[in-house]
């Protein structure tokens, strides 16, 4: 077993990296533009030397990605998910989901939104069964420091723990996920159903709780989490006030791209996004960042980091 009674082998305290806390990103064939932001991601969770990444994969990859992956011990799950048909069929017969666009810009593709959802069948990946807990993140972060399950304070998530999203109290932030696998192995079903036939479902926009799966997973498990939020080290926002001792940053909203474009030309896609992240020194983070970048050799994050 790869951990001891739901946590991590008491010995590994004393000697970080000997049990890899398992890291899990989803990456699908319409993600290029974040291609050099995963390679960055897989970087700098390979420089933190505690981590053992597993990548979702779904769709048509390029194989020199898969490859890149390979080579630095990312172990590669392709999946379709069984209810893909289900969800494509009912995104595209539901009117709702052309006006939930103007909540997120993944709603303006179907493949974009099963991307998405990619995350909530973690429980049922037989790559990852021997887990009790699992890291899942967005691939827009990099790893500050090393990070291992002893860093999360007790007591652990009895299903999901994730951060706030800005300054809101709830819903909560979907990008940085501390997981229980065996609750939500048990909850599966009832979650996938909900997540189709729920009420207040209205083209996979979850009404108050928020759009696509971030917003499924505040409203299912939201006792869990308004128990148990994440602090703001492991889900650190780069538009927010700098944290120096942050394990997790997350480019959640501008992407490095969008900050170089903002100091170019002052064009921010995220609206005034880009000059709050400057204002409370995001340029500590883009400086992290771009070592990681550099280091990939991909020359698209080479050239953001330049």
């Amino acid at each position: 077993s790869a951990q001891y009674n739901g946590g991590n082998i008491p010995i590994t305290m004393y000697i970080p990296g000997l049990v890899k806390l398992p890291w899990v990103f989803a990456h699908t064939s319409i993600s290029v533009e974040y291609d050099y932001m995963a390679k960055v991601a897989v970087q700098s969770a390979g420089s933190a030397g505690t981590l053992q990444a597993f990548c979702i994969l779904h769709g048509n990859v390029a194989p020199g990605l898969v490859q890149w992956l390979e080579e630095r011990d990312v172990v590669i799950i392709k999946h379709t998910p069984l209810w893909y048909d289900k969800f494509i069929a009912i995104y595209r017969s539901s009117s709702a989901s052309t006006r939930n666009a103007r909540f997120s810009h993944l709603y303006a593709d179907p493949e974009m939104m099963v991307a998405t959802f990619l995350r909530v069948d973690m429980p049922v990946l037989p790559e990852l069964e021997q887990y009790t807990y699992v890291l899942y993140t967005d691939t827009d972060v990099f790893f500050a420091r090393a990070l291992t399950l002893d860093n999360f304070r007790l007591p652990l998530p009895q299903s999901v723990a994730m951060g706030h999203e800005g300054l809101l109290p709830f819903p909560l932030n979907a990008g940085v996920i501390l997981a229980n696998l065996p609750t939500m192995r048990r909850k599966y079903k009832d979650f996938i159903h909900e997540m189709f036939y729920g009420e207040g479902n209205s083209g996979f926009h979850y009404g108050k709780y928020g759009p696509g799966d971030q917003g499924i997973l505040n409203k299912f498990y939201q006792s869990d989490l308004e128990h148990n939020v994440l602090a703001p080290i492991f889900n650190a926002q780069s538009y927010l006030p700098f944290i120096h001792n942050a394990f997790i940053v997350h480019f959640q909203g501008p992407k490095p791209v969008d900050y170089v474009k903002w100091v170019k030309d002052g064009i921010c896609r995220f609206q005034g996004m880009c000059s709050l992240g400057m204002q409370n020194k995001a340029c500590g983070y883009l400086h992290q960042w771009s070592t990681y970048a550099i280091d990939t050799m991909d020359e698209a994050g080479m050239q953001v980091a330049e």
